[in-house]
């Protein structure tokens, strides 16, 4: 289903999901996402849903890419269009959507390169953030909520080690998305056996009921 902008009030709700996982059925964070899009769901009913899985791959910034993103749609070449055709989808999702799902588990302290590779091609001046005398301005207005789940089996949310929630918040910030909710499965090594039934309960606290 189309987007216009004219028409974003009556436009039903989109729900964009990002999984960056390469586990699938033994993947905590894809099951907190789903969990995390089901809720959202039921808020809103009539919603459409977009999933993005960035662990099949995203291609990652090159110097064509580049050149190509500083050079006015006008005056690009038949290369440089092509070149920037994965970036402009991915921000097309990333514009018309009401709600950002982020399934992220952490990597080495981190978030996967595949994740990291996907908000470099949605990271576009002039398109989802724009520069001015008076600092950064993000473009991506829409998105109303960013929901993070975020898993690991050692690093704790908000630890010294832990460099994925601070540069998620940050990023998101930066293109305009300052409503960033983690739902916290961090140090699940840690957990017990009921953790992760106890993270699956947050989840539906974590989106609230009303509209």
């Amino acid at each position: 289903m189309s987007h216009n902008g004219s028409d974003h009030d009556s436009a039903p709700v989109r729900i964009l999901r990002v999984d960056s996982s390469g586990r699938y059925g033994d993947s905590l964070s894809r099951r907190l996402t789903g969990r995390l899009t089901e809720a959202l769901g039921r808020r809103h009913p009539d919603a459409v849903v977009v999933n993005r899985d960035v662990a099949q791959g995203v291609p990652f910034l090159t110097e064509t890419t580049i050149a190509a993103s500083f050079t006015p749609p006008a005056d690009r070449t038949p290369g440089q269009a092509q070149a920037l055709s994965t970036s402009d989808h991915l921000v097309a999702e990333l514009l018309s959507a009401d709600y950002l799902v982020i399934g992220v588990p952490i990597y080495n302290f981190s978030v996967p390169a595949t994740l990291k590779a996907y908000f470099d091609q949605v990271a576009r001046a002039g398109v989802t953030f724009s520069y001015s005398p008076e600092g950064p301005t993000g473009l991506v207005t829409r998105v109303r909520t960013a929901y993070v789940a975020l898993t690991s089996n050692g690093v704790r949310l908000g630890s010294e080690a832990d460099h994925a929630s601070a540069f998620i918040r940050q990023f998101l910030g930066f293109l305009g998305i300052t409503d960033v909710r983690f739902v916290d499965g961090s140090g699940l090594l840690f957990g017990g056996n009921g953790h992760e039934e106890q993270l699956i309960g947050a989840v539906d606290g974590l989106v609230p009921v009303a509209a």
